[in-house]
């Protein structure tokens, strides 16, 4: 492996990790937290609060917090939908199917486009417009 390929590879670490750090804050500094996204206008204890903030972790500290969410995407956990709480995971990947099909149609149709769209320029002679 050459020198660069090996360099850019090791600061891809430290870009990755600044990333998850600027997404993780944001989502800890926007308004609202993931109990009161649960809970909605429901009206609960603060006992039923307090569990429900000690089950989601938000009673720990934000380092450990972080060094979790950190563990949980490196063996690909996402955590589980505030809406529906099944996986997330399983959500995108079923969310996905549909538009990567529709990509591939749109390539084949995009890749048939131009194909004919050139066949068209070439019978009209408008291929090189420096010949006359």
């Amino acid at each position: 492996m050459t020198p660069y390929a090996l360099r850019r590879l090791l600061l891809m670490l430290p870009t990755l990790l600044l990333g998850t750090l600027i997404v993780f804050t944001l989502l800890r500094v926007l308004p609202g937290d993931e109990a009161t996204l649960i809970v909605g206008d429901r009206a609960v204890s603060a006992e039923q609060r307090a569990d429900l903030e000690q089950r989601l972790g938000l009673d720990r500290p934000l380092a450990a917090r972080y060094v979790t969410f950190l563990g949980d995407l490196l063996r690909g956990d996402l955590g589980e939908s505030s809406l529906d709480g099944r996986p997330v995971r399983t959500g995108a990947a079923r969310l996905s199917r549909p538009v990567a099909a529709r990509r591939r149609l749109g390539g084949l149709a995009g890749g048939r486009l131009r194909s004919g769209a050139g066949i068209v320029t070439m019978e009209d002679g408008v291929t090189n417009p420096t010949k006359g």
